[in-house]
């Protein structure tokens, strides 16, 4: 609610009107950071992963907030069904 508060105050009244939330459970995306050793390391990543996971709850909590807003994919699939679920998603918003 916090952060959503200090997102608010920022924005003023613009809310975007898609929000893609690719879904990854916070242990699997440290793992593929720790893995992928040419990429570069942010602060971020050297968080803890409890860290991590209040991040993920509390996407999840605003997506719950504007489900209508909100699409959601599947990040635990390879990278190329992920783009795909993207693509997929953007064009049925672009072509309603």
């Amino acid at each position: 609610e916090k952060v959503y508060e200090i997102n608010k105050f920022a924005i003023d009244t613009v809310m975007p009107d898609l929000t893609l939330l690719f879904d990854l459970d916070p242990k699997l995306g440290l793992e593929r950071i720790s893995a992928n050793k040419s990429r570069e390391v942010n602060r971020l990543d050297l968080e803890k992963l409890s860290f991590h996971q209040n991040v993920y709850d509390g996407y999840h909590k605003v997506s719950e907030m504007f489900k209508d807003r909100f699409k959601v994919i599947n990040g635990e699939q390879t990278r190329e069904q992920v783009f795909n679920d993207t693509i997929k998603v953007l064009d049925e918003i672009i072509n309603k």
